[in-house]
């Protein structure tokens, strides 16, 4: 896996540049394959000079070196749109090498623009890839007692833009305190030395992953999907919001896409909202061959319930049963539905056709938040009302399995009113036999309960509660002990900080099925068929 750096300067004529060239030399020491990526230069990005001179100190081990955009047209793309700016730049970085071993990322110099701007244009950039930081202050003149305070404002500074600085470099410096570096501005380079060296070191040998931003997030989900190749049914394929939603998709290649429904009322919204379903598969199941022999399978696979060909043959008119059973059959890898149909409509014909995975005894839901600075999973705020302590460690160890499918190592918080062994009743006891429960069936998996909200999301708040704990205060998976708490804490989070909530995302179902809610916007319905293509990686 990729490790990132970023190298940010403080303020204008900080020397980012040419503490990028002495990072660079550093990391040749211990990696033989690394990349280096300019978002900003200073004017011609085809000329940048400090992706020259990189060629000149890394030489064969720089595998990738790009500057993308001049700074005058970085600062006009990010006014314009500053997330399709991000997600422009995060395209670059899917070109460098698989075998690149660490990028390097040199942020804007803040030569001329708005040095404001500027550094808020590197803050996303560095939150969204979800790097470590390496600040770049001029300190000229300061003492110790000086250079501490800055460093202390760097930190707090790079806190407030919820990024992580590992250390600082002080140009220029009489004293630099522990944890940063203090190095002539004049022949950087070259005297960057053995505290220099080390720093970087220490830098690139920390394992703990950071957290990336939504775009990012959001921007690998379009990546991945778009390699699974997957073909989804959209039941509701009359729906503006579907329809809009499956032609962005098809239109980029991401997917392959079924639309049920009636082909004249598929048509006429289409054309409404400005769609083209040539690309698209459109299937009138009430005149579809496949139709008998759905209705056939389904009365064998129901028939120890009673189900007759002829109810089997009714039901088939069902858009949601028929498009299970084309996942059933091999047809298509993946469903989504619910935006005009409930919950129970769309789980009840996967539990009667695909049925449950192996091994699975509780089907259940867990939301993808997108916050600002980091993407959490919260479990169950969809399907079950109140689940038994067994239910319970089910719904974790799923969830945890959910976040480690996209990318993210599980750290998993059983949510409770009560932290560690503080409270006492019926609630906080069945918590804590949940939490035992996923212990013994997961022992590898990271997980504290009962633990209480705060605790496990803030790092302060989770030391002083639950020192030592490897889950208290940097969880990112939630596990909240019932719908009533799961429903209204994602719906809380989601309407007051603006976070993106993705799903419900179904688990514990043999064939990627998912859910829409009724109030789903065009977004939702991408980011659900994004993840439903995924999730089809493992089950096809």
């Amino acid at each position: 896996m990729k490790q990132f750096l970023f190298v940010l300067g403080d303020e204008a004529g900080s020397g980012a540049s040419q503490t990028t060239l002495a990072v660079l030399k550093s990391l040749g020491e211990t990696f033989s394959k690394i990349a280096l990526v300019r978002p900003v230069s200073v004017s011609d990005p085809k000329t940048d000079a400090v992706i020259a001179k990189a060629q000149e100190i890394a030489g064969a081990k720089l595998v990738a070196a790009q500057a993308i955009f001049s700074e005058a047209d970085a600062l006009r793309a990010y006014r314009a749109d500053a997330d399709a700016f991000v997600n422009s730049v995060l395209d670059v970085f899917d070109t460098v090498p698989e075998d690149a071993e660490v990028v390097l990322v040199s942020g804007a110099d803040q030569a001329a623009g708005d040095p404001v701007e500027l550094h808020a244009l590197n803050a996303e950039l560095a939150r969204e890839i979800g790097t470590r930081v390496i600040a770049v202050a001029p300190s000229a003149g300061l003492g110790a007692e000086d250079a501490a305070a800055r460093v202390t404002s760097l930190e707090r500074s790079l806190a407030a833009d919820h990024l992580h600085g590992v250390f600082s470099v002080l140009l220029d410096a009489a004293d630099a305190p522990e944890g940063a570096v203090a190095v002539p501005s004049k022949g950087l380079v070259e005297a960057w030395g053995a505290a220099g060296d080390a720093a970087v070191a220490a830098a690139v040998a920390c394992e703990e992953p950071l957290p990336v931003g939504p775009l990012h997030f959001r921007h690998s989900l379009i990546t991945r999907a778009r390699a699974a190749h997957a073909h989804i049914v959209l039941p509701e394929g009359d729906e503006p919001r579907v329809l809009t939603a499956a032609g962005r998709l098809v239109e980029d290649g991401i997917v392959e896409i079924t639309l049920l429904g009636k082909p004249d009322s598929i048509a006429k919204t289409a054309a409404e909202v400005g769609v083209d379903t040539s690309k698209m598969h459109v299937i009138d199941i009430d005149d579809s061959e496949l139709l008998e022999p759905f209705a056939e399978q389904f009365a064998e696979l129901r028939k120890k319930k009673g189900v007759t060909i002829e109810q089997a043959r009714e039901t088939m008119h069902d858009l949601s049963y028929f498009g299970t059973m084309m996942i059933k059959e091999g047809k298509a890898d993946g469903m989504v539905s619910g935006a005009v149909h409930t919950t129970a409509n769309t789980i009840r014909p996967a539990l009667q056709i695909v049925k449950t995975a192996p091994g699975t005894s509780t089907v259940s839901s867990v939301f993808i938040m997108c916050l600002a600075d980091k993407v959490l999973f919260y479990g169950d705020c969809a399907v079950n009302i109140s689940p038994e302590p067994s239910q319970s460690a089910d719904i974790a160890i799923a969830s945890a399995a959910t976040a480690r499918q996209f990318g993210f190592e599980p750290r998993v918080a059983m949510l409770s009113y009560s932290s560690g062994t503080s409270g006492k009743g019926p609630l906080v006891d069945a918590v804590r036999e949940a939490t035992n429960l996923v212990k013994e069936r997961e022992p590898e998996l990271a997980v504290e309960g009962p633990i209480q909200y705060d605790a496990a999301s803030n790092p302060r708040i989770g030391s002083q509660k639950l020192p030592g704990s490897p889950v208290a205060g940097r969880a990112n998976v939630f596990v909240f002990p019932d719908l009533n708490a799961g429903n209204n804490g994602y719906k809380a989070v989601q309407q007051s900080s603006g976070a993106v909530a993705i799903g419900p995302v179904l688990q514990g179902i043999a064939k990627p099925v998912n859910d829409l809610s009724r109030g789903t916007t065009v977004d939702d319905v991408m980011n659900t068929i994004l993840i439903t293509a995924i999730q089809s990686e493992s089950t096809k």
